[in-house]
């Protein structure tokens, strides 16, 4: 058995999806769109927007709850490094042209169904990331906690217990970019830890607040790096 481990997120920006299958789970369908999401979509995302310096894809592991991305099934974040990469993919998604991306007839993009979208900015950070291509440390799981605008919210060095969590960000969004029926966190605390028992372990240490658990699917950095697996 391997478990896939994937590059901490990089820049000062984020992307970030959250999607559903419109095809049945276990179906080829499903396994053919997994796949190709993971092993070609995230890869290309990279590589076609100016910026873009990270792309890690998770599949939720605790129950879903609510709406929008509060009940999607996968996550893909993107970390993009400067103001510039963020504002040139807001326009670009407003007017055109999209960049070219491989296909899978019949399945991409219409087996996948969005639950929400959205442009942030990292407004805090605590832990060490290793640079882009290093191949140093990894995460195997990510923690997503939802935040009110007017809460007033731990710091990040007291939910990385004690080093536990090697590195929190805590991103505000900046750029709307839902539909009808979806929906995206206002501000939000993404924790990268080193395994799935102590992504739930946090999780469930955090009463009363909505946070969700994602297992690392696939990962890649730039310069390209290959998705790591250990044993």
């Amino acid at each position: 058995m391997t478990r896939t481990w994937a590059p901490t997120i990089g820049g000062d920006h984020l992307y970030a999806l959250w999607t559903d299958a419109s095809v049945e789970e276990g179906s080829d369908e499903f396994e053919r769109l997994d796949a190709f999401y993971s092993d070609v979509h995230i890869g290309e995302v990279l590589r076609e927007n100016p910026g873009f310096v990270t792309a890690v894809r998770g599949g939720r592991v605790s129950p879903a709850t609510g709406t929008g991305y509060a009940a999607a099934r996968w996550a893909a974040l993107y970390g993009v490094h400067g103001e510039a990469g963020i504002q040139a993919y807001a326009a670009r998604n407003a007017s055109g042209p999209a960049p070219l991306f491989s296909a899978l007839p019949p399945l991409f993009p219409h087996a996948l169904r969005g639950r929400g979208r959205g442009l942030y900015r990292r407004v805090a950070v605590a832990g060490d990331a290793p640079a882009a291509g290093s191949g140093k440390r990894r995460s195997a799981a990510l923690v997503l906690i939802a935040r009110g605008t007017d809460e007033d919210p731990p710091c990040l060095e007291a939910l990385r217990r004690g080093g536990r969590i090697p590195r929190a960000g805590r991103y505000q969004l900046i750029h709307d970019l839902n539909a009808e029926g979806t929906s995206s966190p206002r501000v939000m605390d993404l924790l990268e830890a080193d395994s799935i028992a102590a992504a739930t372990d946090l999780a469930g240490a955090e009463l009363g607040r909505h946070a969700i658990v994602y297992e690392v699917l696939a990962g890649t950095d730039v310069p390209a790096d290959p998705v790591a697996t250990r044993p």
